[in-house]
């Protein structure tokens, strides 16, 4: 027996066989996946009702200074907020009195100066 290597199977302990194998992993993998799904999906909520804070507190502080005659501080938006709405409605929609309005009418936490 010298050199040789061999393994000892209990006659008592089930054998799995290679499908069986297959099948948990196949099942370790899709749970593994819904997993993560579910914890980027909370990470990225989480994310953005941490910018949305983080833009208010601005907002809240910028209504505090006078607004300056060559320009005024209207809404204080989150990057990813204002990319969804270029991307959904086109970079024209933030020059749209309007469409500005209709946004500090729903966020009013963001909003800064009435337009």
């Amino acid at each position: 027996m010298t050199g040789q290597v061999g393994f000892f199977v209990s006659p008592h302990l089930p054998t799995l066989s290679s499908t069986m194998l297959l099948k948990a992993s196949e099942e370790a993998m899709t749970a593994a996946v819904i997993r993560e799904l579910c914890t980027g999906r909370q990470f990225l909520d989480s994310l953005q009702q941490y910018r949305e804070a983080d833009a208010a507190t601005i907002a809240k502080e910028s209504r505090k200074m006078a607004p300056k005659k060559n320009w005024r501080h209207v809404a204080e938006i989150p990057q990813r907020e204002y990319l969804q709405m270029v991307q959904k409605y086109g970079h024209e929609c933030w020059e749209d009195r309007e469409f500005v309005r209709d946004f500090q009418r729903l966020e009013p936490t963001m909003a800064v100066h009435k337009i």
